[in-house]
């Protein structure tokens, strides 16, 4: 694990990045998202996100698109986390 961090620390220098989120901000997002149990922020250098899904509607009738922007942007609002939206995509930095 050392030499993990030591490689994203290298890279980070080398692209001149500063850290946006850490491991805290990243946590609470996962937890709200339910996410995998474990997300290591340090390594998440950008994550787009385009909060839809498709709901089940019976066999014979297709899914339907369910738009989830204004549900995803109260979590972001709700724990401070910086993001950038451009027709409905959702930009999240862990460093820029």
């Amino acid at each position: 694990m050392d030499d993990w961090n030591q490689k994203i620390r290298r890279i980070v220098e080398q692209r001149q990045l500063c850290g946006y989120m850490n491991d805290t901000k990243w946590n609470e997002l996962r937890r709200a998202l339910s996410f995998h149990d474990r997300v290591h922020g340090i390594a998440i250098e950008w994550m787009k996100i385009r909060p839809r899904y498709l709901k089940h509607r019976g066999k014979l009738i297709p899914p339907e698109l369910v738009d989830a922007s204004t549900e995803f942007e109260g979590i972001l609002d709700k724990y401070h986390i910086p993001y950038e939206e451009q027709n409905g995509t959702y930009c999240i930095y862990g460093y820029r």
